[in-house]
Formats: C-alpha cells, sequence, structure tokens
C-alpha cells in the first residue's frame, strides 16, 4: 500500500460509540483489467494494480498485510468469491487489550456483546470472535464482481474502504485524538447492565412489553435491553423503569427494577474492591 494511501485512511472521522444500527456504506470496486465510464475506484485506481493480479476464486488467496503496510493488529489479508458470488477483500485484524492494559479479563468477559456490537457498529466489523483476552474480527471491501484483482488492488482498498485506519487510531494511546475506544469501553462495561445468557431472553421480553406503543427516544436503555439484550448504563435503565412503572401496572416490570438494583449495589461492590485493591488491602 503507497504511504499516500495509508496516510489517507488514516485521517478518516467517525462517529462516537452508540451509532447502533447505522449501516456503514461499502463502496463498489472494477476489475483491474477492465475500464469502465462509471470506475468507482478511479480515485484510487493504478497501473501497478495489473501486476501479480489473479482470478477470483471461492478458495481464498491469502496474503501478508505486513507486505503491504498495514500495522501489526492486521494478521492476514484475504481475496475471495464467498457463497453468494461477490468478490471480497478481507482484512483479519487481532488484538489483545489485557497484553497492552487497556482492558481486563473480567471486563472483557462481561462485556463481550458491547465490543462485538461495537466492533460491528463502529468499525464494521464481521465475524467477531473471543479467545480468551485477545479479540479478532475481520474487516471486508466489497470489489464488486471483479473477476480477478492484485494483493496490492486489495491492500489499497481496505486501506481506503475498511475502518482499518480509524480501529489502530482509536485504540493507541499514543496516536489517539478525540476518541479512544477502551476508555469508553471501561466506562460502558463498568456502568452497564449486563444479564446472563439465561436472563437475557427474559429482559428483551419485560423491555419490550413495557416499551409497547411508546416512544424509543424516552427510554434509550430501555430499548437497548430490549434490542440488544444488555444496557450500558444500569442506573438509567433503572430510571427509565421507575418512570415506566408508573404507567404500566406489571409485576414482571417490577421484578426487573429490582433486578437492575441489585446490579448497581454490585457495580458499587465491584468499584469499591477495585479501591481496596489499588490501597493494597
Amino acid at each position: 500500500m503507497s504511504t499516500q494511501r495509508q496516510a489517507a485512511g488514516a485521517v478518516k472521522a467517525g462517529d462516537k460509540i452508540g451509532g447502533q444500527y447505522a449501516a456503514l456504506e461499502r463502496a463498489q470496486a472494477a476489475s483491474p483489467t477492465l475500464e469502465l465510464v462509471d470506475d468507482p475506484f478511479a480515485d484510487l485506481r493504478v497501473p501497478y494494480w495489473a501486476d501479480g493480479a489473479e482470478p477470483i476464486t471461492e478458495t481464498p488467496k491469502i496474503y501478508s498485510p505486513g507486505d503491504y503496510a498495514f500495522d501489526p493488529e492486521a494478521t492476514e489479508m484475504r481475496v475471495y468469491r464467498d457463497e453468494c458470488g461477490k468478490s471480497i477483500a478481507a482484512l483479519t485484524v487481532s488484538v489483545n487489550p489485557v497484553e497492552t492494559g487497556a482492558l481486563t479479563p473480567a471486563l472483557i468477559q462481561r462485556g463481550r456483546p458491547l465490543i462485538a456490537d461495537t466492533l460491528r457498529d463502529r468499525y464494521g466489523a464481521t465475524r467477531v470472535q473471543f479467545d480468551g483476552d485477545t479479540i479478532t474480527f475481520d474487516l471486508e471491501a466489497d470489489l464488486h464482481g471483479a473477476p480477478e484483482a492484485s494483493p496490492d488492488m486489495a491492500s489499497d482498498v481496505l486501506g481506503e474502504h475498511t475502518e482499518f485506519y480509524r480501529f489502530h487510531r482509536e485504540t493507541d494511546q499514543v496516536t489517539f485524538d478525540d476518541s479512544y475506544l477502551y476508555s469508553e469501553l471501561v466506562v460502558d462495561i463498568g456502568d452497564g447492565y449486563f444479564p446472563d445468557q439465561q436472563q437475557i431472553d427474559a429482559a428483551k421480553s419485560v423491555c419490550a412489553q413495557a416499551l409497547d406503543g411508546r416512544d424509543d427516544i424516552d427510554f434509550p436503555q430501555l430499548t437497548m435491553i430490549r434490542d440488544r439484550g444488555y444496557a450500558t448504563n444500569a442506573y438509567d435503565a433503572l430510571s427509565e423503569a421507575q418512570k415506566l412503572q408508573g404507567r404500566v401496572r406489571d409485576h414482571k416490570l417490577h421484578l426487573f427494577r429490582v433486578t437492575l438494583s441489585a446490579e448497581l449495589l454490585a457495580q458499587d461492590i465491584r468499584a469499591k474492591g477495585s479501591q481496596l485493591d489499588e490501597l493494597g488491602m
């Protein structure tokens, strides 16, 4: 990837956490061997894209991202045709926030749903996976039916048409500017409500019933629980539930409020425990 392409990708801006439900636009790409009137990559296309171009098949062509100026978080670059016949360039990204001191194992375990959704919403990640403290996901660019591609073409397109450089910037304590992903996750996971798997369906059902016919914008945390099974602020979720309780006489909603109250108590205990740990007590 050229220095110019890398720099261009490094200055992309984006939304904060919570830009949920926002669809990420995907640029289309044409074959490097075809001259099209409407070329979606006209601003990127360079002669060297034709060098080493290979047919795109269902068997992925695998390349080393480090050979194309990607940062160490990128561990594999692939070009392949998916089951729907789309030509895809994909970049696998792998990070361990515990090794850098950004997150703790407990925070990752507790906040897995939020971490996965944030990577999808904020960076367009696919196939998010957790292996202990390591988080791995893919970033994809649609080559839109191109019959062949070179690794240079794939790397340039991935650099410009995915959020890799934004992710790199926002997870780097040295270079981040206005947003640091991990500090936001620490707050949202620490303050949030994350029911276990057995409780998620019940929490979703209670919130769906209580919010029926009401404006979601007035109850953002309960709406999040209804749609995703967790909330990023348990205190606000409790306040919203208390507000609804005066309008909806529902025994299940009352029990849900009790559950949220217990979560707030647990948060206070965790905070006190953390303070004692820092004092060596």
